[in-house]
């Protein structure tokens, strides 16, 4: 295993935005050959260090199930490395600004912690049944973590919804599914400026959306029953929902978000940025990072931008071939065991 970086990266804190290619940031750091999840975590110091965590072992170690958390360096080329014991894997991360930590999300054992990138400690909050349930994505609003406890057998017993945590306190509730399916595969992907939850079921699958108000219902807005709704994106103070179709390809369209109408196009922000923002897709998909200044990917041009999102400018900072490039989410990925 091999840690990918964008020179680019480095380019940009020094005022540049020269971009070099795509290269190896550090040979095979750890003996395995799978990571789980890998973010770039924020710093007092003003440097980016490279977090990830790796997938060790499903019940195969006769000393219990562990893994290792490691950060690393790409200007010092260091690397920190702990080991997090009774849990095999970390496969989904979001950010808490509230409480300036990321939220991980450990499987098998399902597990919910709280990441300090500062200091590296790790804090459970949250351990659910022995059931070797995924907690395959989790998304952060205000105090609280949403997520489902996934598995390819029927729902695990008393948590039969989508799971809400509270950071703070540890204490959880169950928002119940209104049907039952044969399998409990799911996830939480993001949660919209209104509040609303995007979520999946499967298999087969669905992409889902729960609100107060309208409760749990499927993804879909007139005009575009054709497009799979991915996530959302906001421009000059609106938002934007991003769909994707069997292609792979994907748009941007103006919507009234607590309404779910899509709007006419807005004529008045014909600018260069905003062309930019309507053909390039925010990497972080489902908004759960820390960055203010998001990256974009152009697929048709090979583009990256950076976006100074309280300003609505994009600055390039180069190109690379992600070769055929898709904005599909999870209902893109074969199904997991």
């Amino acid at each position: 295993m091999s840690i990918l970086t964008l020179s680019t990266i480095s380019a940009c804190t020094r005022g540049s935005h020269e971009f070099g290619e795509l290269q190896i940031a550090h040979p095979s750091p750890i003996f395995q050959d799978i990571t789980r999840i890998a973010f770039v975590g924020s710093s007092s110091k003003g440097n980016g260090l490279i977090h990830f965590s790796t997938l060790e072992s499903y019940s195969r170690n006769p000393d219990g199930d562990r893994l290792l958390l490691s950060a690393y360096d790409p200007v010092s080329g260091h690397l920190k490395s702990q080991t997090v014991k009774d849990a095999p894997e970390i496969r989904s991360y979001a950010f808490s600004r509230n409480l300036n930590r990321y939220v991980l999300g450990a499987s098998l054992d399902p597990k919910i912690y709280l990441y300090d990138t500062e200091t590296f400690s790790l804090a459970p909050i949250f351990r659910g049944p022995n059931s070797n349930a995924f907690i395959h994505r989790l998304a952060v609003k205000g105090d609280y973590v949403y997520t489902i406890l996934s598995t390819p057998k029927p729902t695990i017993r008393g948590f039969n919804g989508i799971l809400k945590v509270n950071l703070k306190t540890g204490k959880y509730q169950v928002i119940p599914f209104r049907t039952q399916m044969a399998q409990g595969w799911g996830g939480v992907q993001t949660i919209d400026p209104t509040g609303r939850i995007w979520f999946y079921r499967g298999y087969p699958l669905r992409m889902m959306w729960y609100d107060l108000s309208l409760g749990m219902r499927e993804r879909s807005v007139r005009g575009h029953e054709n497009w799979v709704l991915e996530s959302w994106d906001i421009w000059g103070g609106e938002t934007y929902l991003v769909l994707s179709n069997s292609r792979g390809e994907f748009i941007k369209r103006r919507v009234d978000l607590s309404k779910l109408v899509v709007l006419d196009e807005n004529t008045d922000l014909e600018s260069k940025d905003f062309k930019i923002f309507l053909e390039s897709v925010r990497i972080d998909l489902y908004h759960n990072g820390v960055s203010s200044d998001p990256l974009y990917f152009d697929p048709k041009n090979s583009k990256f931008f950076i976006r100074n999102a309280e300003e609505d400018l994009f600055t390039f900072i180069g190109r690379g071939d992600l070769g055929q490039f898709e904005v599909m989410g999870t209902h893109g990925a074969p199904q997991e065991s």
